[in-house]
Order: C-alpha cells, then sequence, then structure tokens
C-alpha cells in the first residue's frame, strides 16, 4: 500500500508537467529551506513548542497566461511539533515526521519578467515516510524511531498552501525567495485522547530555468 501511495504521488506530478506541451511557458527548478513547524491541538495542555526541520523540492512552473501559471511540486518536507515543560521549558519533547508531498498551486503575478512578485495558493498531498522522537531532559538527549505503520499515526497528509514568492531574471530563469504558511487539514494521530493538525511557516531559495517560453511557440 505505501509503495503504491508513492507511486501515485509521482504519478499525478508527471501527470502534471505533461500538460506543459500546451502551456505558454514552462520552467523547472529547485529549491532548499526550512519549515518553522508546529500544531494546532485541542487536547495537549503543555507549552506548544517550535520544531525548525528541512524543505527541499523541485517545481515546475506551468504558465497558462501572462500573469498566471499553475505550478505542481514533488517536495520533501520535515515537519512536526513538541511540547515544553519542566522549569522555564528545561524538558521538551519533539515529534518529527518526514514526508513526501506534492502540492500543486494557482499562481498570479504582478511585474515584469526581470523582478516579478508572485502570489500563490493550492492543495498539497503528502505521505510520511519516516518518524522520530526526540526528548531533551537537562543535559541527556533521547531519540527514537516511530513506527509509522502501526494504528497510532496518519501517514496521510493533506494540507492548504498559500504565500508568496519573489523572483527575479538571471540569465535563462529566475531566482525565487518563496515564503509560505502551510495549514494542516488532517489529523497526525489515530487515537481519540490526541488531536493535532500540522502548522508551520516554509521559507525557500531556489532557481527555476526556463525550458520554453511563450514567444518559442
Amino acid at each position: 500500500m505505501n509503495k503504491n501511495f508513492l507511486f501515485l504521488i509521482i504519478s499525478m506530478f508527471l501527470f502534471g508537467t505533461s500538460y506543459s506541451a500546451f502551456a505558454q511557458g514552462v520552467s523547472i527548478g529547485a529549491k532548499g529551506g526550512i519549515n518553522i513547524a508546529s500544531a494546532a491541538s485541542k487536547n495537549i495542555n503543555t507549552k506548544q513548542g517550535y520544531l525548525v526541520g528541512f524543505n527541499t523540492a523541485i517545481p515546475v512552473e506551468i504558465g497558462i497566461s501572462k500573469n498566471f501559471a499553475i505550478q505542481p511540486e514533488l517536495a520533501f518536507s520535515q515537519k512536526g511539533y513538541g511540547t515544553d515543560y519542566g522549569i522555564i521549558g528545561s524538558s521538551t519533547y519533539r515529534l518529527i515526521f518526514t514526508y513526501i508531498e506534492m502540492p500543486v498551486l494557482l499562481k498570479g503575478g504582478i511585474g515584469g519578467d526581470g523582478l516579478k512578485v508572485n502570489f500563490f495558493a493550492g492543495p498539497s498531498l503528502g505521505f510520511a515516510i519516516s518518524g522520530k522522537e526526540v526528548t531533551k531532559n537537562g543535559g541527556q538527549k533521547f531519540s527514537g524511531n516511530l513506527d509509522l505503520s502501526s494504528s497510532v499515526f496518519n501517514r496521510l497528509n493533506t494540507e492548504l498552501v498559500f504565500g508568496t514568492e519573489v523572483q527575479k531574471l538571471i540569465g535563462n530563469g529566475h531566482v525565487f525567495l518563496d515564503l509560505r504558511y502551510q495549514l494542516g487539514l488532517t489529523d497526525i494521530w489515530k487515537v481519540d485522547s490526541f488531536t493535532a493538525l500540522h502548522r508551520g511557516i516554509g521559507i525557500g531559495l531556489g532557481y527555476k530555468h526556463r525550458l520554453t517560453s511563450s514567444d518559442s511557440k
């Protein structure tokens, strides 16, 4: 089942990029950055802690008009949440998940080809490929892998993603800075005693190379 789900995500990404044959212009790139992650919870009473994790992605921007585009991405993203307890947060507990994700974003932009500001929003489908828990107590640190195949965690994660991007023309492509908010819609837990939804801010820096443009059609 896990292999079939990963195959589905990759197939959806490839299907989305195949639309490029009919597009106004196509760019493909790579980006890397960090997530500042937490969770929205109704029944975790201790102080919420933040988790800093990585994100990396292959975005494919497919132009549908001069100012609008669709951007599917194939991404790896680390997110989770934690709690701080003890005297002035002297002890911490973190749950860390690594997901393979496929956001599909609708983008609208203002500005020229040299410098442009884009705004985007769309859904994201993710699947947890690994997880671990880390506890720090005083000067000691303990960590262990999570059994994601158990009935405790939901491996599937759905989110709404929205944010902004600033891009500058360099050579035959664009350097871009991406800032996005990730609003989780799926409970991390399967058990009734806990409820937690992913929340996070992602910051990424990358480069997109233009494969085709509307001028070449």
